[in-house]
């Protein structure tokens, strides 16, 4: 059972805290702090503790707050008022294995980065300010993501267990790897540049969801079950690894990068424009080894207009299938 601390003087230069709880609804103290460390240490042995001290200890200076270990921060939310009673000119927030039992941020105007890693999360939904352009929450376990209100730019949760996720129109950057979502995502994402969903094993992706000016995109591990590269215009590096695809369409526009390592393909791909090479260093795909023998020694060389009759190509995807399947069986 730690020690609970429940008031602090506002006249602290420095503050060093080890395993003890923290159940403080006015923390007006942390507005003169000079340093402040919060992890959990042996407090039996003095020298252990500065030793540690030196190693670790979190500076809350230039609008910058960190909380480490095993704490409980039931500290954000006045009861009374309603609101919290953080300095108002932070700007970075980081809790990390702790237990967070109320996380109402509403009233920090100013506050752009909050980091949340590998705690406990007893709270419905995390209040947040609206300034707020950068949030990574990994490792937890909450109700639901529900950023829609917020003009977040920038989204990094990973390897949580969540119901499912809503995010801002004008998400820019969104990386929610190693997630289980128990209900499916349904949302555009039409402003992204940089999409990770590696190891959703569990969700059903939707192409058509995922808009054309994307340049980093990463399906690893997902249930996608066919991709046309040709309509992401800008997409720099594409990574479909481990996927069972029925199809793949490929048009030799620009030099991207394109992984699909492990993947096993129900229809062979297609390559427009494109010698059907797994070790072409030019265009940077790389196919499984089931496809090789294929694709080493055939090529669909096709013009400009053939872009605008792919529909007709899915027709013959069926015969092409076939011939890999006898030199598989060769």
């Amino acid at each position: 059972m730690y020690p609970v601390i429940t008031t602090l003087p506002s006249t602290l230069k420095t503050l060093i805290l080890s395993n003890f709880q923290l159940n403080i609804t006015d923390i007006s103290f942390l507005s003169n702090l000079e340093s402040l460390s919060l992890n959990q240490l042996d407090i039996n042995s003095q020298k252990r503790l500065q030793d540690v001290c030196k190693e670790k200890i979190s500076i809350y200076k230039y609008n910058e707050v960190q909380f480490e270990s095993n704490f409980k921060l039931n500290l954000f939310h006045n009861p009374t008022e309603k609101q919290c009673k953080f300095p108002q000119n932070l700007l970075k927030i980081t809790a990390k294995n702790c237990q967070i039992i109320d996380f109402k941020l509403g009233s920090l105007q100013k506050l752009q980065e909050l980091i949340i890693d590998s705690n406990t999360i007893y709270c419905d939904d995390l209040e947040l300010p609206k300034c707020l352009l950068s949030l990574s929450i990994n490792s937890c376990n909450i109700d639901s993501f529900d950023f829609r209100k917020l003009n977040l730019i920038e989204i990094n949760a990973s390897n949580n267990v969540c119901k499912t996720c809503l995010v801002p129109t004008n998400i820019q950057k969104l990386n929610l790897s190693g997630n289980i979502f128990l209900k499916q995502l349904n949302f555009p994402l039409f402003n992204l540049t940089h999409l990770n969903l590696e190891n959703c094993t569990k969700l059903y992706i939707q192409t058509e969801q995922i808009g054309k000016n994307i340049n980093f995109l990463n399906l690893s591990k997902t249930r996608i079950r066919h991709i046309d590269i040709n309509i992401y215009t800008n997409l720099q590096t594409c990574i479909l690894r481990n996927n069972s695809l029925d199809y793949m369409f490929v048009y030799k526009k620009r030099k991207s990068k394109i992984d699909v390592s492990g993947t096993e393909f129900r229809l062979t791909p297609i390559i427009i424009n494109s010698s059907l090479s797994g070790h072409s260093a030019e265009n940077s795909v790389k196919f499984p080894i089931n496809c090789r023998r294929l694709l080493q020694n055939h090529e669909i060389l096709r013009n400009d207009s053939a872009i605008a009759r792919r529909a007709e190509l899915v027709v013959k995807i069926t015969d092409l299938q076939n011939k890999l399947q006898a030199l598989i069986d060769q």
